[in-house]
């Protein structure tokens, strides 16, 4: 299968903090990071690589057997030539990576502590496009985008129109809180939406610990025709009009959750494009999101599908139950 992704590269950087502690209330959402300051801190993994929903997609999918490419925008520079050197050289197309002059890239330092990660991020959002010319494809995968993504995605929704290729889509929190014409009319036409609850909630204007069920139903009303629901250490959801499945987190001993999502997304997106069912995709995708936590960084745990099967296979414990 021939899929792309479309979305930003960024640069991360990954530290591991060994010494720090947390401030806590009741809520363990509402914790603060703490770790001494004036002070030099010793830290564990410190490495950098280039990352974003868009790229890691593209890799987790190219490690499951599909063709793969990435549709975005970078910098003109040394910065800009190593990521497409890193996608490239992963076995990732690169013909619709774009370059822009006098813009860098979005950086960011990923502080991980105790199996979560705290990014600090300074944004330098690029132009994006999407190319008047583009091959054939399978499926289109859409993720985050900048300000200006209005004018993307029209040109998307007529490059469906003349293609008649699939479309799934990841969008981002700008364009969830947007709630705008364009990604409403791009819902209608998709073929497969991921969300996770609290994107959902806002997406479909539901309160707070809104029942999956109806939230499913919700994210099916505006349009898709299959809807994943991730619920982070509750597990996740897959829907279509017909069916409903449900399943735990797969075992992991978790270091730190950066690509998570992507890695649930192209477990899931690799099992039905080679055709497999809903529950199928549902357990790919958390077998591949779990392997990928164990490692630091949003790419080193990636599977292939023969490792896939191979964990679903001794894990006799993990059940896809049908809702």
């Amino acid at each position: 299968m021939r899929i792309f992704t479309l979305g930003e590269i960024k640069h991360d950087t990954f530290v591991a903090l060994p010494d720090a502690s947390l401030l806590c209330t009741k809520k363990l959402d509402a914790c603060t990071l703490c770790f001494s300051y004036g002070q030099k801190i010793p830290v564990g993994a410190f490495f950098s690589q280039y990352a974003g929903t868009a790229p890691n997609v593209a890799l987790g999918l190219r490690k499951l057997g599909h063709e793969s490419g990435v549709i975005s925008t970078v910098s003109a520079d040394r910065a800009g030539d190593d990521a497409i050197t890193y996608l490239a050289q992963a076995g990732v197309i690169t013909d619709y990576i774009s370059r822009k002059k006098s813009a860098s890239l979005t950086q960011a330092v990923v502080l991980t502590f105790q199996g979560e990660s705290t990014q600090l991020v300074a944004h330098n959002p690029l132009p994006s496009f999407f190319p008047k010319k583009i091959s054939p494809l399978d499926l289109l995968h859409i993720s985050e985008l900048g300000d200006g993504y209005r004018s993307i995605y029209r040109d998307i929704l007529a490059f469906h129109k003349k293609s008649s290729s699939d479309l799934s889509i990841n969008p981002g929190i700008v364009q969830i809180r947007d709630r705008s014409r364009e990604l409403l009319s791009l819902l209608r036409v998709v073929r497969i939406l991921f969300v996770n609850t609290h994107e959902a909630e806002l997406l479909t204007r539901l309160p707070p610990r809104t029942p999956k069920k109806k939230l499913l139903h919700a994210l099916l009303a505006l349009g898709p025709q299959t809807v994943f629901l991730t619920d982070g250490a509750n597990g996740a959801y897959a829907a279509t009009p017909m069916h409903m499945f449900s399943c735990p987190v797969f075992s992991a001993v978790q270091k730190e959750t950066t690509g998570a999502g992507d890695a649930f997304s192209s477990g899931a997106l690799a099992a039905l494009s080679a055709g497999k069912h809903l529950s199928d995709a549902l357990s790919w995708g958390a077998v591949n999101s779990a392997s990928v936590v164990e490692y630091i960084g949003p790419t080193a745990g990636l599977l292939t599908q023969r490792e896939i099967v191979k964990r679903l296979r001794s894990a006799s414990s993990f059940h896809v139950t049908a809702l």
